[in-house]
């Protein structure tokens, strides 16, 4: 689950990177053509639509994350949870283990 959550972290950090890299190249490419012919450029229709998509993209994800991030027992799911998870029946057992050998006679069978 851990993961998994990172994962789309990941994906919406690339895809911003993405996003803001294009940007940067536009914005080089229309002052370099603006200092040349000193008239107005336009962006691309193609990027503009590009960016636009980069953009809901991110914040689909960015949402989707935040309302539904994987869950384990109701809880965000990390490796700290699975720790929990493992610690506490080894703690438990344990405990157990020490009280049979403390007093055998609580745990006698038959």
């Amino acid at each position: 689950g851990g993961a998994v959550n990172r994962a789309l972290a990941r994906q919406a950090y690339l895809l911003q990177s993405l996003r803001m890299q294009l940007e940067a190249e536009e914005c080089q490419r229309v002052a370099t053509e603006m200092k040349r012919t000193l008239q107005p450029v336009p962006l691309k229709p193609g990027l503009r639509i590009a960016l636009r998509h980069c953009r809901v993209l991110v914040e689909a994800i960015d949402v989707d994350h935040m309302t539904n991030p994987v869950r384990l027992l109701g809880f965000y799911a990390s490796l700290g949870l699975v720790a929990t998870l493992y610690v506490v029946p080894v703690y438990v057992i344990s405990r157990i283990i020490m009280l049979c050998h403390d007093r055998p006679y609580l745990c006698e069978t038959g």
